[in-house]
């Protein structure tokens, strides 16, 4: 087993883009989207706040935009699923919130609508791809790699601190994590059928259209 931590954002963005170089089921369990979801623009901008310098900033935009096109095209080959926590893609709806942790930084309503819409797109035109909304608090936020590895966000977990991430290879805990996964998928009270899902994204993207969370912006 090898454990390997992540003490800077900009090494735990590399890692994070790197285990989508190998073609690989994954399970993402989440209290926040995640950022093959949003633009080069609003990853700049949010890390522009969250970042010491401008210049890794830009650096952590162009890994994840590389990491966002290979998740993208990971998917059309091998099973890809994700979990969210529903409180969280509700906050994200109604107040622009991306992560708990930069409550300052919010999208605006054109950025929220944006990544709803690619969020639709994905579920309609990739059928490997799959999203969830769960009503328990998650209490890891990982990246799972069947049969093979797992990465926990750290800073999500624990609140901010000087680690960011921490990678497991260790097959038995990687298979806990996936059985634990597949239990919230499962449980009755979380929306994981992809009709109610579309839907249910559907439905917020009116929402912030039609004027119904106070949002400024649009």
């Amino acid at each position: 087993m090898s454990i390997q931590i992540f003490r800077a954002m900009d090494e735990y963005v590399r890692h994070i883009d790197e285990i989508e170089e190998h073609v690989v089921s994954t399970l993402v369990a989440s209290s926040f989207l995640s950022s093959h979801l949003f633009s080069k623009s609003i990853v700049l901008r949010f890390f522009q706040t969250d970042s010491e310098t401008s210049r890794t900033a830009h650096m952590i935009m162009d890994k994840l935009w590389e990491r966002r096109k290979r998740s993208h095209m990971n998917m059309r080959s091998v099973q890809y699923k994700e979990i969210y926590e529903l409180a969280a893609i509700e906050e994200f709806c109604k107040r622009g919130i991306i992560h708990r942790q930069v409550p300052n930084f919010a999208a605006t309503p054109k950025e929220i609508i944006a990544v709803l819409r690619t969020m639709l797109s994905l579920l309609r035109n990739t059928p490997l791809y799959e999203i969830a909304f769960c009503r328990e608090v998650l209490p890891f936020v990982f990246i799972l790699k069947i049969g093979n590895s797992l990465t926990i966000d750290v800073r999500n977990n624990y609140g901010y601190q000087r680690i960011q991430g921490i990678f497991i290879d260790d097959k038995q805990i990687v298979a806990e994590f996936e059985k634990e996964f597949r239990r919230i998928w499962q449980e009755n009270t979380t929306i994981s059928n992809r009709d109610e899902v579309i839907s249910f994204i559907e439905d917020q993207i009116s929402f912030i259209e039609n004027g119904s969370y106070l949002l400024s912006g649009l």
